[in-house]
């Protein structure tokens, strides 16, 4: 009875195992992937690479592309928001996953299918003093006054400012706008010399 019993506990060992060794792929077969939903945002000098400007020079007229892709699983508008701020103005804060409080000078409406990159051109100039005070701000020939004074870095030996685009997704249930935690910063040496 008792070589019985050794010969039943190592039968249900051996199922255990088995079930043990074969469960990951039998979770792989009953359940369906998931995929991860997510949209995508870059920045692009106009010939669609990363040597987008550092330096401005006022007057200079730069031209940049913003892809938006759309990876949601659904058809999905987006609002791409342009903002301009000195060292010490608030920008996007992704620890906090908050937008920046500064208001938009530019909203930029797009609207892309699912799996779809959408582009936004854009041809962006400056007009800032010697001292770092930036006047205007022109994007896609609209002019923006500024009135920013540029905080001095005396380690660089120069006047710096953030040109930032936020994404935001219209939400369907929601019925609003809402900041989707993407943004894309471009900080700018403004070249006084």
């Amino acid at each position: 009875m008792s070589s019985q019993r050794n010969i039943a506990l190592i039968v249900i060992i051996c199922v255990v195992g088995v079930l043990l060794v074969v469960s990951p792929f039998l979770q792989q077969l009953t359940i369906a992937p998931q995929k991860e939903s997510f949209s995508e945002m870059a920045l692009f000098s106009s010939n669609h690479r990363t040597d987008y400007p550092s330096n401005a020079t006022s007057g200079e007229t730069y031209e940049l592309i913003i892809e938006v892709t759309n990876q949601l699983g659904y058809d999905a508008d987006y609002t791409i928001e342009a903002k301009f701020r000195n060292t010490t103005q608030p920008g996007p804060d992704s620890f906090n996953h908050t937008s920046s409080s500064l208001i938009a000078l530019e909203s930029f409406r797009v609207s892309a299918n699912n799996n779809q990159t959408v582009e936004v051109p854009l041809e962006v100039s400056f007009q800032f003093s010697p001292t770092g005070y930036v006047d205007l701000l022109t994007l896609n020939n609209k002019p923006y006054p500024l009135s920013t004074q540029l905080e001095y870095d005396i380690e660089r030996n120069n006047y710096y400012g953030n040109l930032f685009f936020e994404l935001w997704v219209y939400n369907q249930t929601t019925s609003r706008l809402e900041y989707h935690e993407r943004y894309l910063s471009l900080w700018l040496k403004m070249n006084t010399e």
